[in-house]
């Protein structure tokens, strides 16, 4: 009798803990309270536009190191690097990428400098919800890192994301923009020279503004 009420003692410990625990922190008369279960891809970063806020899913898209880091200290470093970075050619937009060329956020009265002082232009539109262009801004960084003109200076547009302001939504309208992860070009005269909506790498990025400089 002593050994039956043993093993049946050890046969309840062991079937309660293999039991799955549950997801709900609480269940009462008002209902199961729900819990913010992110998608695999999600982790929790320190969101850059967010003033370095933790966000529990991420971007979606993982650290990239541009706008979103594993690190608290990771993502201050950051804003205290943009904070003494000055534009090589004295515009006032945030500088995203480059260092002799210049890759700014879009603001109208830098495009329109760009264009008096006949720079290549090159304009990409960027949502932060759109898998195709987080997969294609990386290239777009790196070819701006690696080129060393003097008379090219890009611009990121935002489109149809929380952070599209007025400027950016007027710039749309006036070149007709559809989509988001549009790539334009224009020459030094100000005139647009390519338009795409394919893939973006970096040896192409530099290829049609080596033809333009």
């Amino acid at each position: 009798m002593r050994k039956y009420l043993i093993f049946l003692l050890i046969s309840i410990v062991l079937v309660s803990s293999c039991n799955p625990k549950t997801q709900n922190k609480q269940d009462d008369v008002n209902g199961i309270e729900d819990i913010k279960i992110c998608p695999a891809v999600c982790a929790p970063l320190y969101e850059l536009n967010n003033n370095c806020k933790l966000n529990e899913c991420g971007s979606g898209c993982g650290s990239d190191n541009i706008n979103t880091f594993k690190t608290l200290e990771e993502c201050q470093a950051k804003i205290s690097n943009q904070d003494n970075q000055v534009s090589v050619g004295d515009y006032k937009g945030e500088i995203i990428a480059g260092d002799k060329v210049n890759y700014i956020r879009y603001n109208q009265d830098d495009f329109d400098k760009a264009k008096q002082e006949n720079k290549v232009i090159y304009l990409y539109f960027y949502a932060t919800w759109c898998p195709i262009c987080n997969v294609e801004r990386p290239s777009i960084f790196k070819a701006f890192e690696e080129m060393s003109y003097n008379n090219v200076v890009g611009f990121e547009a935002h489109f149809n994301d929380g952070q599209t302001n007025k400027e950016d939504e007027e710039l749309a309208k006036q070149l007709g923009i559809a989509y988001q992860h549009t790539t334009i070009t224009f020459d030094k005269n100000g005139n647009e020279v390519h338009r795409s909506l394919s893939p973006i790498k970096k040896e192409k990025i530099k290829e049609e503004i080596a033809k333009l400089v």
